[in-house]
């Protein structure tokens, strides 16, 4: 696998004076340990662990007084990091007062898009409270969401097709397959819909012949490796997806060439 360059489409990190309360406070809402700390540093050595060339990084924001601070606290790890290529996703809040506004301004500085974590947000995904944000988006930006959980409803599939139906040109990243633990229903909701999704978050936590079933499903140009660290490391995950004995041509696109596309890398 490591003939293949690698890309890592999903990663989270903090100010290293609220890593390690992120860290808990993640792990309390997920219901499981979460094992490597997510400051900044310890995201780039896991880079470097797995060969990674760059990384996908974004933070979520629980309250709108977050939104301006930390899409300041991203845009300088951008500045002053040359050795991955990093692509950004700025944290937003439904509660935010200018959204497209805020949108505008990262998008100037080279964000390329913005993550929205319903279920941490407590948000459904076709609240009417973010449809500003994806007519402005439409066109101009990625929206990448995190999708399903089977405790909440925030983050259906069926959610993030109807989001798609209704802004056909907006570009949408739906993670962990598409529904962390909803897997099963995921592929038929989401059919051949002109989605992305991401690896991150499935591959430790369903046997392999599911989830290459799910991936073999899927449009083989629209998935991306991810690791959802602090979940996981690069290496750890690479390991994961080994297991799948996906083909090499696959593999290639999974690990790099999408990303390379969508990115612009």
């Amino acid at each position: 696998m490591r003939k293949f360059k690698i890309f890592d489409s999903h990663t989270h990190a903090y100010p290293d004076e609220i890593a390690e309360k992120a860290r808990i406070n993640l792990g309390k809402f997920y219901e499981f340990d979460v094992p490597n700390s997510p400051m900044l540093a310890d995201l780039l050595n896991s880079q470097r662990g797995g060969e990674s060339s760059g990384f996908a990084l974004f933070s979520v924001a629980t309250t709108p007084e977050q939104v301006v601070k930390i899409n300041n606290w991203l845009n300088g790890i951008k500045d002053e990091n040359r050795e991955f290529k990093i692509i950004l996703f700025a944290a937003i809040h439904q509660d935010f007062e200018d959204k497209p506004g805020e949108l505008d301004r990262v998008l100037k500085l080279g964000f390329r898009g913005v993550k929205i974590h319903p279920d941490i947000q407590r948000v459904d995904i076709d609240s009417p409270k973010l449809m500003d944000l994806y007519a402005a988006a439409e066109g101009r930006a990625i929206v990448y969401f995190h999708a399903g959980d089977e405790r909440y409803d925030y983050s259906l599939p069926e959610k993030i097709v109807k989001i798609k139906e209704m802004f056909p040109k907006l570009e949408i990243i739906a993670a962990h397959l598409g529904g962390y633990q909803k897997w099963k229903t995921a592929c038929e909701v989401y059919k051949k819909q002109d989605i992305y999704f991401d690896t991150s978050s499935t591959l430790w936590a369903i046997p392999p012949n599911e989830a290459r079933d799910i991936i073999v499903n899927y449009n083989a140009e629209r998935i991306l490796f991810g690791t959802d660290f602090p979940i996981r490391k690069v290496r750890e995950e690479l390991e994961y997806l080994d297991e799948l004995n996906l083909d090499d041509n696959l593999l290639e696109k999974i690990l790099y060439k999408n990303a390379e596309r969508l990115f612009d890398l």
